[in-house]
């Protein structure tokens, strides 16, 4: 602020008596002009203002800092900075910057083993949580605000906190963590958090506890956060999700090693397939059933969340320990006395108690953990498959095509006239500028001819039989792929590899690829390996061969003969993809018929009700799944997606059974959706918005929503997304 110094005029007014009568004019002469007064001198500058605070000098967003926490006594303080997006300081009143900020904390002391390894936080900071009815209390760690909080420097956000939690318990030998989070609300309404964690110890190097790592869990939940988004670190979690912690009206703990993993295998928990339920009731009294989760990978699959980057990411194998491991197999008890029929079951090492897991389960012991849980397809010493295409010729219009490819196991060349694949089919669709149409040939007992180009290398060329040809209509670039898989006789586990796929050229002069919307390392940051049709289907491009704008569902739908009509829904990936990850945020159900097929024992066939699934990040964030920004519209030369009207006309009397048989099950009607309008409508899905898709859509097809939500337009896809 500027110190301006003013000059100030005094102007002296003389009193009045009452007016009397007018006199006579003067016969003086006229005065001559005054001279000028001098102007006066300028004052001295004033001292400069200090740097002030503004709420129109500070820009949206909030950032918490914790710089330090130190004990004294019987208190605990805490030293943290506030800060907004573009760090400069706030003040957590908001009378000098735009927005009030709130802040809790939670303060807890870490134990440790025997070995000085980490074991489990205590908080020092808690509450007591009670059932409406009054009948239960259970205490669980919480963050507290109620203490006091002081300004160590307003201009640059600088406060500390000092707790009011009870210190009693605490150990000079051991580390102190406090996480904080933070909540700004702008004038406008808006709202930013953030939270952070601070540990010290009696070293140098504070005692890590941290056996999952946050980039794991965020590359499935994109940014981990709960309660509302206030947290957002394992780190975090930790403090107060510890054994202390319980649920009073379900009983169940909230200890972050149980809780976790009973969430994650949710409807595959023992428990819950034999009938039962598992739920957490939170904040307000919501009742969290998550009996109904599905894991999108193997759960035995440990090193999805215990990656390397975690402290302590062997935990899992090399310090099992019987709270861990209920939480999966949450039928197991170890105890005689513990069994009740048709519940629960004796641990198959018969009774053992807590100290004594690592005796079987660790590293090197009988029965270790990682050898239990790495079955099946998770076993390294099984087959570990790859195929690449190594080139495609004679792919011209009406000719037979030859592949030649190369198979590995372990990353060593598999003969195949030694050790064949169960499976080797190729499909074929094109054209490549978007998928018309595909077919499948199978390679393994195929009709065609497979040579050895370098059988110990896993080189072999096959040559299509000379009735499997190109269409002679066909032009443009076209796409193979291949799918391979070895199935166990022994097991009847299938091991596969991801499904190559390479353009060809039909008519054009160079092989022209179709166009990448996914990135498949993207889907498997959650899926881990991504598979499909019995897990011998692998692979983003590979799903789009046969995943096209005009399939729908019409082979696995039900097939009763009353009703007489139903509706396929299409299977074109980019329809269904966005339906099955929109899962219970849907507001028109979503149901697929998969396998069995419909049959005469069963005309229902298998509906798979998508409306459920559970995604577990924000639907809109795009960028999840595609790579650059291929969710943009307009989507040019991509073909209409297909949904079809199917209906029976067999007479109910004509057997005794409910299947509609063949000739009376037929298509009786098609209809297109445009790329847009099947893209947007397949996650916004209420009857509203596929009105206002007709009304923007021609007859021929051409649809208006590049005006509106095309890129640098009002409701651009991606500012309506929030993906900037």
């Amino acid at each position: 602020m500027r110190a301006f110094l003013l000059s100030l005029a005094i102007v002296v007014v003389g009193c009045e008596g009452p007016a009397g009568p007018a006199g006579a004019p003067g016969a003086g002469q006229d005065g001559s002009d005054g001279r000028a007064g001098d102007p006066g001198s300028k004052g001295d500058p004033g001292d400069p203002g200090a740097t002030g605070a503004s709420p129109w000098l500070t820009s949206p967003g909030v950032k918490l800092s914790i710089t330090g926490l130190t004990f004294a006594g019987s208190t605990a303080t805490v030293a943290f900075t506030l800060t907004d997006g573009k760090g400069v300081g706030l003040d957590r009143a908001g009378l000098f910057t735009d927005g009030t900020v709130s802040i809790g904390f939670a303060l807890a002391q870490l134990a440790q083993n025997a070995d000085g390894s980490a074991a489990q936080y205590t908080a020092y900071t808690t509450r007591t949580q009670t059932t409406p009815d009054g009948q239960h209390s259970a205490v669980q760690g919480a963050a507290e605000s109620s203490g006091t909080f002081a300004v160590v420097d307003l201009a640059h956000g600088r406060y500390t906190y000092t707790f009011v939690a009870d210190l009693s318990a605490h150990d000079v030998a051991r580390t102190q963590t406090v996480a904080g989070n933070v909540t700004r609300t702008m004038t406008s309404g808006a709202q930013y958090l953030d939270a952070a964690d601070f540990s010290t110890g009696p070293s140098a190097t504070p005692v890590t506890r941290q056996v999952v790592s946050n980039a794991a869990c965020n590359g499935c939940h994109g940014q981990l956060s709960a309660h509302g988004g206030h947290w957002k670190a394992t780190t975090q979690c930790v403090l107060c999700h510890q054994p202390q912690s319980s649920d009073p009206d379900t009983g169940n703990t909230v200890d972050f090693r149980v809780m976790v993993h009973k969430i994650h295998r949710g409807d595959q928990l023992p428990s819950v397939k034999a009938g039962g339920a598992y739920h957490i009731v939170g904040y307000g009294q919501v009742d969290h059933d998550f009996s109904t989760v599905a894991y999108p990978q193997p759960i035995s699959r440990c090193e999805s969340c215990h990656a390397d980057d975690a402290a302590q990411a062997d935990a899992w194998k090399t310090s099992p320990s019987i709270p861990a491991c209920t939480s999966c197999h949450d039928t197991t008890v170890f105890a005689q006395a513990d069994v009740v029929p048709g519940k629960t079951v004796l641990h198959s090492g018969l009774e053992q108690n807590e100290g004594s897991c690592g005796t079987c389960h660790r590293p090197g012991s009988i029965h270790p953990i990682e050898q239990r849980h790495h079955t099946g397809t998770l076993d390294p010493s099984q087959p570990q498959l790859a195929v690449t295409i190594d080139g495609i010729t004679s792919g011209g219009p009406g000719q037979s095509p030859a592949v030649a490819f190369t198979v590995t196991d372990h990353g060593v060349g598999r003969d195949l006239s030694k050790a064949p694949l169960t499976t080797l089919t190729a499909t074929i669709a094109g054209p490549n500028r978007d998928y018309a149409s595909y077919w499948q040939w199978k390679l393994a007992g195929g009709t065609g001819t497979l040579t050895a180009i370098d059988a110990a290398a896993g080189k072999f060329q096959y040559q299509f039989a000379a009735n499997q040809i190109i269409p002679a209509n066909a032009t443009g670039s076209y796409t193979l792929g291949l799918e391979a898989s070895w199935t166990d006789p022994a097991t009847s586990v299938r091991y596969a590899a991801v499904g190559p796929t390479a353009p060809f050229a039909v008519t054009d002069a160079i092989a022209t690829p179709r166009r990448t919307i996914v990135d498949g390392a993207l889907c498997n940051q959650c899926h881990a390996d991504l598979s499909a049709h019995g897990g011998g289907r692998k692979g983003a491009a590979y799903c789009a061969l046969c995943h096209q704008p005009g399939n729908f569902n019409d082979e696995r739908v039900a097939r009763f003969e009353t009703p007489s009509t139903i509706l396929a829904e299409s299977v074109d990936l980019k329809v269904y993809i966005h339906k099955i990850h929109m899962g219970e945020r849907l507001s028109e159900p979503y149901v697929l018929g998969a396998f069995p097929a419909p049959s005469s024992a069963n005309p229902a066939g298998t509906p798979t009700h998508f409306d459920e699934t559970r995604y577990p990040r924000d639907v809109a964030t795009c960028t999840a799944c595609h790579t650059g920004t291929t969710y943009q519209v307009p989507a040019a030369g991509v073909l209409p997606s297909l949904i079809a009207q199917m209906a029976c006309t067999e007479p109910p009397d004509s057997d005794a059974n409910n299947y509609c048989d063949a000739p009376y099950w037929s298509i009786t009607q098609t209809t297109p959706l445009a790329t847009e309008v099947a893209v947007c409508t397949s996650c916004h899905d209420a009857p509203y918005v596929a009105v206002h898709a007709a009304l923007n859509t021609t007859t021929d097809g051409k649809t208006a929503c590049a005006t509106c939500h095309g890129p640098g337009k009002d409701e651009d896809v991606r500012v309506v997304h929030h993906l900037d």
